[in-house]
């Protein structure tokens, strides 16, 4: 009778003890778990862009935004033929049709060189290059075109993986800066197409702007 008792306990003493370290191998992993995925969240929060709330562009923003490439493009092939611009409207036209690739925020401030081409019904003009920045501003991308007589200022905002929406504003060198929204309000968006070339489309009806930039 005691030899059973005993066989009994012991047994029953073993399956508690495995059963314990079971329970302490399964809440350990967890806790860990945890604290990394606080941590990561904590480390997206500080870089996260505010994607484009659409309720602040305006509605006619809205629709020059729309396929503004494809806009942009139509504009230029439509231009009649000129040997003025005959070979800078190819190089255009190769800039508009080349595939955009994914863009983040944190290599924009490499880009510090901007240049005007604009187009219009009476052809083409193309400027030299001028210094300009791109920096974080809370959860927005601040961006500055800040040389030449005509400047830019504005915000950017996460339109997808392959762009971003600018809203902002032109003014001259000898005038104050102005918002979006106002008299001189402009709104366009950015595109990545290589390592060292950005491109952003300001679209507006029987003229466009394209923003060249580079490193």
């Amino acid at each position: 009778m005691l030899l059973l008792l005993i066989t009994f306990v012991i047994p029953l003493s073993i399956s508690a003890q495995a059963s314990g370290g079971q329970v302490q191998r399964k809440t350990s992993p967890t806790k860990r778990h945890n604290v990394i995925s606080h941590s990561s969240t904590n480390r997206c929060s500080v870089i996260k862009i505010s994607p484009i709330n659409w309720n602040m562009v305006l509605d006619t923003d809205k629709i020059k935004l729309d396929n503004d490439r494809e806009k942009a493009l139509k504009l230029l092939m439509d231009l009649p033929n000129s040997s003025s611009y005959i070979e800078e409207r190819a190089e255009i036209q190769k800039l508009l049709l080349m595939s955009p690739q994914i863009i983040t925020e944190k290599e924009l401030s490499g880009f510090r060189k901007v240049r005007s081409i604009q187009i219009d019904n009476y052809g083409i003009f193309s400027y030299d290059f001028f210094n300009c920045i791109f920096k974080m501003d809370r959860n927005t991308i601040y961006f500055e075109k800040i040389t030449g007589s005509q400047r830019k200022s504005g915000h950017l905002y996460k339109k997808d993986d392959w762009s971003f929406i600018y809203l902002g504003a032109y003014h001259f060198i000898d005038t104050p800066k102005a918002k979006y929204g106002s008299e001189r309000s402009e709104s366009g968006t950015l595109y990545k197409l290589s390592d060292n070339m950005l491109l952003m489309v300001l679209y507006d009806s029987q003229r466009c702007e394209l923003l060249q930039f580079a490193k």
